[in-house]
């Protein structure tokens, strides 16, 4: 896939290689593999927090660089729950919430509707507490012909979902049951 040694530490969270080889100064700490993926994206996605403090140390990382499916190093970390992760890259001030994928058919989603999706209170509150805020970013998902590949609709529950199939994250958290956090977004 295109791994460097970096990326493969960044990935498997292993710290003290992470450090030899950025302290070699030969490391490309932003580089790509074959799907978009960088040092940062990879370690925020596996809950590598100390691997995700190296790279933001360096003052080098792209904190907002996509993969190949639009998402960010903290929209992975919101969807897994990985709230040191997030706080880590919402304290750095550089990293947008606000983001959302760039390839249609991923649905265009923001780093809050995966955490609400998910019910991770704890990364919601995170993400609610940044000024700028979109709570009411759409997922924009396009129409498809296989509903299996659509969001669940409640016809006749109390939710009323929008027929385009785009969704808010309050919408994500209602539908996945997770009262609790659709009830901090509204």
């Amino acid at each position: 896939l295109g791994r460097t040694p970096l990326l493969y530490a960044a990935e498997k969270g292993h710290d003290s290689v992470f450090a030899q080889i950025i302290a070699t100064g030969l490391a490309e700490l932003n580089c790509k593999d074959n799907l978009g993926r960088t040092t940062l994206l990879y370690a925020a996605k596996n809950g590598h927090d100390g691997v995700v403090s190296q790279i933001l140390a360096t003052g080098l990382a792209d904190v907002d660089s996509k993969d190949d499916w639009g998402r960010t190093p903290l929209s992975y970390a919101a969807e897994c729950g990985y709230d040191k992760i997030v706080s880590t890259l919402l304290s750095v001030g550089l990293a947008d919430v606000n983001l959302t994928s760039r390839r249609k058919d991923c649905g265009q989603r923001t780093a809050l509707s995966f955490a609400a999706q998910k019910g991770h209170v704890a990364v919601v509150k995170q993400l609610l507490e940044i000024e700028h805020i979109n709570i009411n970013a759409r997922s924009n998902y396009p129409h498809v012909s296989n509903p299996h590949l659509l969001p669940t609709r409640h016809y006749g529950s109390k939710y009323c979902y929008p027929e385009d199939d785009s969704l808010t994250a309050v919408m994500y958290a209602q539908r996945e049951g997770h009262e609790d956090v659709a009830y901090l977004i509204e």
